[in-house]
């Protein structure tokens, strides 16, 4: 049995609500975002507007399984910001992004063990 998920581009749906309403109509739980919501960073959000979007998730039956990050890697305070908000949304994955200036492995992965 597989799980689908679904990355619906501001293109075809600008607010989030919006977004929830296709996944309802395509019967897919399962939701890709990217860390802008409505327009704003997941990081500007404040408590009650997590909230909000925490209830929206949880009405309609919705989960996070991925959070694309647009930020590189290096910006350690964006992603404490991140992780602690993707924490409340109960986001089940996280994608980072590497940088352009990242062509050290090592680097890479001091990078991402600080996290």
């Amino acid at each position: 049995m597989f799980n689908f998920s679904i990355m619906i581009n501001d293109e075809v749906a600008s607010g989030f609500e919006q977004k929830i309403d296709i996944c309802n109509s395509l019967n897919i739980p399962n939701m890709e975002i990217s860390d802008e919501f409505d327009g704003v960073k997941i990081t500007k959000l404040s408590g009650g507007e997590v909230e909000n979007l925490r209830n929206l998730l949880i009405i309609n039956n919705k989960k996070i399984v991925l959070l694309s990050c647009s930020v590189p890697v290096n910006d350690r305070k964006y992603y404490e910001e991140v992780f602690r908000k993707a924490n409340l949304l109960n986001v089940e994955n996280i994608k980072v992004q590497l940088g352009d200036n990242c062509d050290n492995e090592d680097e890479i992965v001091d990078m991402l063990a600080s996290l």
